[in-house]
């Protein structure tokens, strides 16, 4: 009888360590993916916003010297970019309407919060990473 109980014991907390390391082992697995989804996001993120400035930036580059920009330029700006992106971008507009000969440093400006956006994914990327 007493070797039955003891069998039985040493099932249960069998039982309990498999059980145990299941749960450590799915819980790894979900931390893990949660990261490798999350830095799949950033990276992918950090690409759409670069193409998008640069699109921005050729286009912007064109339309300030003809001061004229096209609905698809202030269509992307203030729908697809962020949000600090396109309070930038009208304050350039404004700006430039009022004083073309700042031409420079508006562009400075309104280059600045694009190039802060990526820096802050590329931190978050090396925090990921480490």
């Amino acid at each position: 009888m007493a070797e039955a109980i003891i069998g039985l014991v040493g099932v249960a907390v069998g039982g309990i360590i498999g059980v145990a390391s299941s749960i450590v082992q799915q819980s790894y697995a979900e931390r893990r993916w949660k990261k490798e989804t999350k830095l799949k996001y950033l990276r992918d993120e950090r690409t759409r916003l670069a193409e998008q400035y640069q699109q921005v930036g050729v286009t912007w580059r064109k339309s300030a010297q003809e001061s004229d920009f096209p609905d698809e330029v202030v269509s992307l700006i203030a729908i697809s970019l962020p949000s600090e992106i396109a309070k930038a971008f009208n304050l350039a507009i404004s700006e430039l309407k009022s004083d073309r000969t700042k031409w420079a440093t508006i562009t400075g400006t309104f280059a600045k919060p694009m190039r802060e956006s990526l820096e802050a994914i590329d931190e978050e990327i090396k925090e990921l990473l480490s």
